[in-house]
């Protein structure tokens, strides 16, 4: 990790080796307000939300694709099958 940018966060950083996997990013939002503003991470905590609320954005828009597809097949359904069962 590298410290240069906010040496504050050399503190809270653990100095055992672990994997890569279960190592701590160390972002803004796994700070309370209080610590965020000391460690001098308001910047940046700025950058993360906005970086969220994108997630957010298309996280929703697949979910509303989604619906539009299944209310699509829905309707193709209703519409045009009629009497259908197992062939088996």
């Amino acid at each position: 990790m590298e410290f240069s940018r906010f040496p504050s966060l050399y503190d809270k950083h653990t100095k055992l080796s672990v994997a890569l996997e279960s190592e701590k990013l160390m972002l803004p939002s796994s700070f309370n307000q209080a610590e965020c503003t000391s460690l001098g991470l308001d910047a940046i905590a700025c950058v993360e939300f906005e970086l969220q609320k994108g997630q957010v954005h298309d996280a929703l828009a697949a979910l509303h694709l989604k619906i539009k597809t299944f209310n699509a097949n829905l309707a193709f359904k209703i519409a045009f099958v009629h009497y259908q069962r197992a062939n088996t």
